[in-house]
């Protein structure tokens, strides 16, 4: 009879156990991994966004319920500083915000007013003034705002936003 021999580790079944040992092993790493994002994506929604959220809320630049913005159409307009025949324009886009929507219906037959008051503080400004570091577009919403109400006769006008800037 034959002798068996006992198998040794250069056999070729030994083999085939180590390939399932990395099948497993990768297998085992790609489910952890799922499992870590979603454990992560899960622990950000719970605790991390809705700070970020309820800090939203309470910025003062938020628009309550009952206000309301009005969006006003283009303005292209000359500005001035029109030294040797050196025209500059501003095409411009703004949106105003009143305290509901009564005063929005009331701005809205007011637009004539509204667009001349826009019109008339663009027309006094250089491409200077407008274009200084962090002060000229703040001082440009500022003073629409305050000759729209001044020319409206009272204070309707809470802020106005630019939604839309090209200085040429």
């Amino acid at each position: 009879m034959a002798k068996k021999v006992p198998k040794t580790e250069e056999q070729p079944e030994a083999t085939p156990k180590k390939k399932g040992n990395k099948l497993v092993l990768i297998l085992a790493f790609i489910l952890l991994a799922a499992a870590f994002g979603f454990g992560g994506s899960y622990l950000a929604n719970k605790y991390i966004l809705p700070k970020k959220a309820e800090a939203a809320k309470n910025d003062k630049t938020t628009i309550s319920k009952d206000e309301v913005l009005v969006p006003i159409s283009k303005f292209v307009v000359n500005l001035s500083g029109n030294s040797n025949n050196n025209y500059q324009y501003i095409r411009l886009k703004v949106s105003c915000l009143v305290a509901d929507k009564d005063a929005s219906e009331n701005l809205t037959k007011s637009m004539p007013l509204v667009r001349d008051s826009v019109i008339s503080v663009l027309n006094s400004k250089t491409a200077n003034d407008l274009l200084e570091a962090n002060e000229g577009i703040n001082n440009l919403k500022t003073a629409i705002k305050d000759k729209i109400n001044q020319e409206y006769g009272q204070t309707i006008v809470k802020q106005v936003y630019i939604t839309d800037l090209v200085i040429q």
